[in-house]
């Protein structure tokens, strides 16, 4: 779940006691690039909170990069991930407008689920 952006995103959902549980076992390393410090990844999906997107940089995959956003339901309980996947030449983190842009068509399907 850490290695990728639509995972660091579901784990925005988690209770502390489940994101506790997580971080206190194997924390897998599939790259070089990959977090595996569970205060690190703890930040990460505060940040992923707060900002409504989060990125991955070669960390499930070397030479990848990945952004995602959450998807709510209408009482807004995260219920899914979106995300763009695609190499590091075509996406990265310096294309600073794509997470807010993608957080904003979420909250957009969101809305639009009915009552």
């Amino acid at each position: 779940m850490h290695t990728t952006a639509s995972g660091l995103v579901l784990m925005t959902a988690w209770s502390p006691e489940r994101l506790d549980t997580y971080l206190a076992g194997q924390l897998q390393q599939p790259t070089p690039m990959t977090t595996t410090d569970p205060a690190a990844i703890r930040d990460r999906v505060s940040r992923a909170h707060a900002d409504g997107y989060a990125w991955s940089v070669e960390e499930a995959t070397l030479e990848t990069c990945g952004l995602a956003v959450p998807i709510n339901d209408r009482r807004g309980t995260v219920v899914a991930a979106v995300g763009l996947f695609g190499p590091l030449y075509r996406l990265s983190p310096s294309q600073e407008d794509l997470g807010p842009h993608l957080a904003k068509l979420a909250a957009e399907f969101t809305r639009g689920q009915g009552p």
